[in-house]
C-alpha cells in the first residue's frame, strides 16, 4: 500500500475489492476501492512519484497497454517504460524522478541489466525565474533549476533566436531596452 497523505493505492496478488474487479491493484478514492484498469498477473511493488504511479511485478498489460513488468499510471492510462523488463520485478523505489527496480530480470529496457534497472526520466524543471521589470542600467539574471539522473544541457532562446551558453542561467549586465523579450531555456539529456 501506498499513501501517507496521498491518494491510497494497494496492489498485490487480488482480483476483487468487493464486488469490484480490480486486477491486483486498486486505487481508493475516499469511499471505495476503484479500479486503474487492472494488470493481468500480480502486481508486487508500486511507487508513487509526482502524480504517477509506478508499478512492477509478473504482468504484461496493463489496463489495455503492452507492457513488460513495469509500467506508469499518469493518472487516466497505464503507460510502458521503455521495452520493460525481461522477467519479474519485485521492488521499485525512486530517486527524483528517476525510477529504481529490481527483480530477478536480465535486462532493463534494451540493456543488459542484471537483478537492477534505472529508468532515467526526461529533465524536470523544479523552478524557473518569473516576469521581471529592470530599470536601465541594473542587473538582470534569468535562471532554470532542473533535475534529472543524466548530464543536462541548457539552449536560451530570446524571442525565438538562440542565444547564451549550455548555463542554466544568463546574466544580463546593465540591461537596456534592447534586452526586453520572451526568454525560454530548452533542457534536454539524453532521454
Amino acid at each position: 500500500i501506498s499513501g501517507l497523505g496521498a491518494p491510497i493505492i494497494a496492489a498485490g496478488n487480488f482480483t476483487n475489492s468487493g464486488a469490484t474487479i480490480v486486477r491486483y491493484i486498486s486505487l481508493w478514492n475516499g469511499s471505495s476501492w476503484t479500479t486503474l484498469g487492472g494488470t493481468n498477473g500480480v502486481v508486487y511493488s508500486i511507487k508513487l512519484v509526482g502524480t504517477s504511479i509506478f508499478a512492477t511485478g509478473n504482468f504484461t498489460t496493463a489496463g489495455s497497454q503492452s507492457v513488460n513488468n513495469i509500467a506508469q499510471w499518469d493518472g487516466s492510462d497505464w503507460l510502458t517504460l521503455g521495452d520493460g523488463l525481461n522477467n519479474t520485478g519485485y521492488c521499485i523505489n525512486n530517486n527524483y524522478y528517476d525510477i529504481i527496480c529490481g527483480g530477478i530480470f536480465t535486462t532493463a529496457g534494451s540493456n543488459q541489466s542484471y537483478y537492477f534497472g534505472r529508468y532515467y526520466s526526461p529533465p524536470v524543471i523544479s523552478q524557473q525565474s518569473t516576469s521581471m521589470f529592470k530599470c536601465e542600467g541594473e542587473n538582470a539574471t534569468i535562471f532554470v533549476s532542473s533535475y534529472s539522473g543524466l548530464p543536462l544541457t541548457f539552449q536560451w532562446e530570446k524571442d525565438g533566436t538562440p542565444i547564451g551558453t549550455n548555463n542554466d542561467s544568463i546574466l544580463i549586465n546593465s540591461v537596456t531596452t534592447a534586452d526586453s523579450g520572451v526568454y525560454i531555456c530548452t533542457v534536454t539529456n539524453s532521454i
